[in-house]
């Protein structure tokens, strides 16, 4: 808890829009370590958990386990890389917030996955789908690419005001802000299809 509230005091982060994504044993620690008990979970707005997940047999941890802290979450979302959904069903149910899956095609740990250069990146796979919720502000941390869009069945508006720009440690040098949706030849485009 100290490290988040470190990283979040140096670095400008809302301690209460704190999103855990790991990827393999790191997956598995969403629920084994980040929902360990009742203070540690009431850290994370939401998880992602790419290629792997609580419960999935690794050292012990058992569905039986898994379901019973995945209960403790008190998050708004959670999203899947790499998982089958099918397995971790039990675990969603417990979770009871919105669960988005995604297939990246690259095959198990790949390294590909973080040295993607394909023309549209797993842009999907990273993001938090906040659907339904009640405050849903994400904050999205200096250098992350990132669009916004209403993918709810209820109508709604997506609207960015953002508070504060990134200007480096300290605000001592420019503002940290690349308008993607400007430059033609950009490879980051938000697809227009709902999946």
């Amino acid at each position: 808890m100290d490290v988040v509230d470190d990283l979040c005091g140096r670095f400008g982060g809302d301690r209460n829009r704190v999103v855990l994504t790991v990827f393999s044993r790191g997956a598995i620690a969403c629920g084994f370590i980040g929902l360990r008990n009742d203070r540690i979970a009431g850290l994370w707005r939401g998880f992602h958990c790419c290629q792997h997940y609580d419960g999935d047999g690794w050292n012990g941890a058992t569905m039986e386990g898994a379901v019973e802290r995945a209960r403790r979450f008190r998050g708004v979302a959670v999203f899947h890389t790499d998982n089958p959904a099918g397995e971790v069903q039990l675990v969603t149910d417990a979770l009871g917030v919105p669960t988005t899956f995604a297939s990246s095609g690259l095959g198990a740990h790949s390294c590909a996955m973080f040295l993607d250069d394909r023309a549209n990146p797993i842009a999907r796979p990273a993001a938090l789908c906040l659907r339904h919720s009640r405050r849903p502000w994400p904050t999205i941390p200096p250098g992350v690419v990132h669009a916004y869009r209403n993918v709810s069945d209820i109508p709604g508006w997506v609207f960015n005001a953002p508070n504060r720009l990134y200007a480096g440690q300290g605000k001592q040098e420019p503002v940290d802000e690349i308008r993607h949706e400007l430059a033609a030849d950009s490879p980051y485009k938000v697809d227009d299809a709902r999946k």
